[in-house]
Formats: C-alpha cells, sequence, structure tokens
C-alpha cells in the first residue's frame, strides 16, 4: 500500500519533428501517354515511416502534398509501397533514411 508515501517521476520533454513532401510523377520520354491516365483515376502510394518504437501510415495521392507531424526526434526511415500503382509507374526510391532533430522539419 503507497497511501503515504511520495511517488516521484522523472521524464524529459522534447520539441516534436516533421517529414513533410510532395508526391511527383515525372514522365519519361519513352512513356508519353503514362500521364494522361493519371488524370482519370486517382494514383496513390502507401508511405510508411518507422522508428524503433514507432510506426505511421500513410495512404498519399500521386501530385499532393504529404507530412508526418509530430515525429520523435531520433533515426527514422520513410519507405514507399505501390499500394496498387499501375505496374507502368515505377518508384525510383522507395526508402529514405534520415536523423531529426528537435523541432526540425525534414523536407
Amino acid at each position: 500500500m503507497l497511501t503515504d508515501k511520495e511517488n516521484v517521476y522523472n521524464f524529459g520533454l522534447t520539441t516534436a519533428a516533421n517529414v513533410q513532401g510532395h508526391i511527383r510523377m515525372i514522365e519519361t520520354e519513352t512513356e508519353p501517354q503514362t500521364l494522361q491516365k493519371g488524370k482519370n483515376k486517382k494514383e496513390s502510394i502507401i508511405l510508411e515511416a518507422v522508428s524503433n518504437e514507432q510506426t505511421y501510415r500513410k495512404i498519399c495521392f500521386i501530385g499532393e502534398d504529404f507530412d508526418f507531424t509530430y515525429l520523435r526526434p531520433g533515426d527514422w526511415t520513410v519507405k514507399v509501397y505501390r499500394n496498387g500503382l499501375d505496374k507502368r509507374y515505377k518508384i525510383s526510391t522507395d526508402k529514405f533514411e534520415f536523423t531529426l532533430k528537435p523541432a526540425e522539419t525534414k523536407n
């Protein structure tokens, strides 16, 4: 029983960090019709931000901005998944690794 005892909790606070960006599609010279299909159907991908103990996922649309807010400072990996993206599209970079500092916004 702890009724007459004092409990002390020590914890640290830090300012959260953010990741933000834009999903961009670049037309190649060999397939000029690629972008036209995207106008009829909104293509999307899944972005996943992973740290030691935290994982966040978002469905993001081609041609739009995205962000991950209130992330704990430290090492993060952002991965890109197809999410049914048309097979004619190629994801040029599917993994980004970086270290976030307190209050930093990584673009």
